[in-house]
C-alpha cells in the first residue's frame, strides 16, 4: 500500500538506484531521489565507484530491456532463479567487481 517514497543515497550511486527503483516499482509509487554528497569519499575511491556504476548501469539497462516497468514477477525471476540467464550474467559480474565494490557507513 506504498503509495510514494524517497530514495536517499550517494550522489555516485544516484542514477543505478533511480534506474532500478523505476522498473521495480513502476507506475505504482510516486519516488522522489536525493543524493546525499559524495565529498567525503576519497578520491581515487570515489573514481572506481563511478566505473563500477558505469558497468552495473550497463548491466541493469539490458535487464530492464527485458520486461515491463512494475513486473514484479520478472524482478522475482531475476533476484531468486539461477535458470534466469540475468541472475547467472548478474553472478558473474558480481564476480568480476568483487573487491571493487565498498559499503559506506
Amino acid at each position: 500500500g506504498i503509495k510514494s517514497a524517497l530514495v536517499i543515497t550517494n550522489a555516485f550511486h544516484i542514477a543505478r538506484s533511480r534506474m532500478i527503483f523505476d522498473y521495480v516499482c513502476g507506475d505504482k509509487v510516486h519516488l522522489d531521489y536525493l543524493p546525499v554528497s559524495d565529498d567525503k569519499i576519497d578520491k581515487s575511491v570515489l573514481e572506481q565507484r563511478k566505473k563500477t556504476e558505469a558497468e552495473l548501469i550497463k548491466f541493469y539497462e539490458n535487464l530492464f530491456s527485458s520486461f515491463d516497468k512494475g513486473d514484479l514477477s520478472a524482478v522475482h525471476d531475476f533476484i531468486f532463479n539461477p535458470q534466469n540467464k540475468y541472475y547467472r550474467l548478474y553472478r558473474e559480474l558480481e564476480k568480476k567487481l568483487s573487491g571493487k565494490m565498498v559499503l559506506y557507513l
